[in-house]
């Protein structure tokens, strides 16, 4: 998801540790192709391309648990979160990378094509249908705290109680060193 990604074990057993770690970086790699914007084939934005056309999408569960819960922060935020930024998010990269900034007619364009409410959720076929035509799905920090949660939780079903998952400064953590 554009950021460094990191696994610190703590354990006397350097052999399982790696073999652990392995896995979730395995497994942050599966829900980078899922929920990475950056990744033109991910399944995020194979969901934003069929934003305009008039039908639910039927996605995977980590997909559709995501955007789940960022439809709940959109509506308990009243829209101050709302994962449907994508388009001015790269208006803005486009920008930063050309040392410049946005356009007010751009950024204007950009921003019609957003909005929390137009993304309708089938809880029952576990689909989304996104309304409104260019809508671009950015679930950004809330992804990497997901992807490191996710990769948290495997360590520790594996046995591994003193780790810390970094992704991209979202960080998680269980027991420190000693406290096992």
């Amino acid at each position: 998801m554009g950021s460094p990604f990191t696994i610190t074990i703590y354990t006397g057993d350097s052999i399982k540790a790696a073999l652990i770690a392995t896995k979730g970086f395995q497994l942050a790699d599966s829900l980078n192709n899922i929920l990475s914007d950056y990744v033109d084939s991910s399944e995020i934005n194979r969901l934003s391309a069929s934003s305009g056309k008039n039908k639910y999408v039927p996605i995977s569960a980590p997909l559709f648990d995501i955007i789940k819960r960022a439809q709940t922060a959109a509506e308990l935020s009243n829209g101050a979160y709302d994962i449907t930024i994508g388009p001015v998010v790269k208006l803005w990269r486009k920008a930063r990378k050309a040392k410049t900034f946005p356009d007010k007619d751009s950024l204007q364009i950009a921003l019609q094509k957003t909005g929390y409410k137009y993304v309708h959720l089938d809880r029952v076929h576990q689909s989304i249908y996104l309304e409104k035509a260019g809508m671009q799905l950015d679930v950004g920090g809330l992804g990497k705290g997901f992807v490191a949660q996710a990769a948290l939780n495997l360590i520790q079903q594996n046995g591994f109680n003193s780790a810390m998952v970094n992704a991209g400064g979202k960080i998680v953590a269980a027991d420190g060193p000693g406290n096992q």
